[in-house]
């Protein structure tokens, strides 16, 4: 099944943070397909940045090789479903990085180094953080203001993007 945007399609640009804890909070592979699947045939188009790909497989090897919180079969049946998810953009749609997102980061610093730190623990956005953010500003121009959505589980980016007129929804 490959998923393609209609008119009615609302676009989730899904950062690695909120996929993992999606995963971590699921941890069934017919659970964890069901939904997302699902999601997808009710209009959502989920984008993950190219290089949260890479995070979400550290993050399962981090909780397989050094947490010990999943055994050898989950590892490896995490690690398959997703790739089954972006393989061929079936469910999720993994967007490449390029100039233009780039250029989008002079949008993000005023904001990111002028906006006070609430709390210890949400710290400055990494450089990936602020590409995900100059990503999300790419794809409102492309497919409306309305019909983008940062996912994350970062407080910090949503709190940016939000400054910058981005939707957003927190996944806990």
């Amino acid at each position: 099944m490959e998923n393609r945007p209609s008119a009615s399609t609302h676009y989730y640009l899904l950062d690695s943070s909120a996929f993992c804890r999606f995963c971590d909070n699921m941890m069934s592979k017919a659970e964890i397909t069901h939904h997302i699947i699902n999601k997808a045939n009710d209009g959502y188009f989920y984008y993950m940045p190219q290089f949260c790909i890479a995070e979400v497989f550290n993050t399962f090897a981090k909780w397989y090789y050094a947490e010990k919180r999943i055994d050898e079969t989950k590892y490896k049946e995490l690690c398959n479903l997703f790739k089954s998810l972006i393989h061929n953009r079936n469910i999720i749609y993994p967007y490449d990085l390029h100039r233009y997102h780039n250029l989008n980061c002079d949008r993000i610093f005023p904001i990111e180094h002028t906006t006070p730190h609430g709390k210890p623990k949400k710290g400055k956005l990494s450089t990936f953080d602020i590409l995900t953010i100059a990503m999300a500003l790419e794809l409102q121009l492309i497919t409306g203001d309305e019909n983008i959505t940062i996912l994350s589980c970062d407080s910090r980016l949503l709190e940016i993007s939000k400054k910058l007129n981005i939707k957003t929804q927190p996944y806990n």
